[in-house]
């Protein structure tokens, strides 16, 4: 399948392209047409500075993923689909392509997102997205510190929860890498990050089996 969608999302971004963006693009461009050596290293060629480099590395790692397994946009696996959703309210061209394939496959909604400087909409959907702003404002995973040198702690904050719901972590590469899985017993936990490289991981939170948040943590 196609990856079309990303690449219109794309090009129909409410923001003019700088010229790495449209290197990025291109990129994309080169992994629909199936050339993924050539995306590869254009993508190589970009810098990894920020945290917008970071996102779109991730975003370009899991549609390669698909691509080179043939499989569609409709077919990531719950680790994927929440590595998308962890930067979907970023606001640059990576959370707009989550954005995109996370509510055409997967039945997501986002808020609205303005811009306060002069109040024009950056971002429409259709669907109302009043429950989802009230859930986006209140965090369910909690972390601390946050860039992190050793001992990290780990809060659940689920005003649903009861005493028959099991919640566990597990902690990613931002390859896809499980490092460590743990379950948690009660409202918190504290992960031993010593001995880890310096980098970005990301953190999931499941609940009785099925995913529930995600957030990610930098190790300095």
């Amino acid at each position: 399948m196609h990856l079309i969608y990303t690449v219109s999302t794309l090009n129909s971004l409410p923001f003019n392209l700088t010229d790495v963006s449209s290197r990025r693009n291109y990129a994309l461009h080169l992994l629909n047409l199936g050339q993924t050596a050539q995306a590869t290293i254009g993508v190589n060629a970009l810098a990894n500075t920020s945290q917008e480099d970071t996102d779109f590395l991730l975003v370009f790692n899991i549609l390669k993923s698909l691509k080179l397994d043939n499989v569609g946009l409709d077919g990531m696996n719950p680790t994927q689909q929440a590595d998308m959703y962890s930067i979907s309210d970023h606001r640059n061209q990576a959370s707009y392509i989550a954005q995109s394939i996370l509510e055409q496959y997967y039945g997501f909604t986002f808020p609205l997102v303005i811009d306060e400087s002069n109040a024009v909409p950056i971002t429409n959907n259709s669907t109302s997205r009043e429950n989802i702003l009230i859930e986006s404002n209140n965090q369910s995973l909690i972390v601390s510190p946050n860039p992190i040198k050793d001992k990290l702690n780990i809060e659940i904050m689920d005003e649903n929860r009861n005493i028959a719901d099991n919640y566990s972590i597990s902690l990613f590469t931002l390859d896809g890498k499980k490092i460590i899985e743990k379950s948690i017993k009660s409202n918190s936990c504290i992960l031993d990050m010593t001995n880890f490289e310096n980098a970005i991981y990301q953190i999931i939170l499941h609940k009785n089996n099925e995913f529930f948040e995600s957030t990610r943590v930098i190790k300095n």
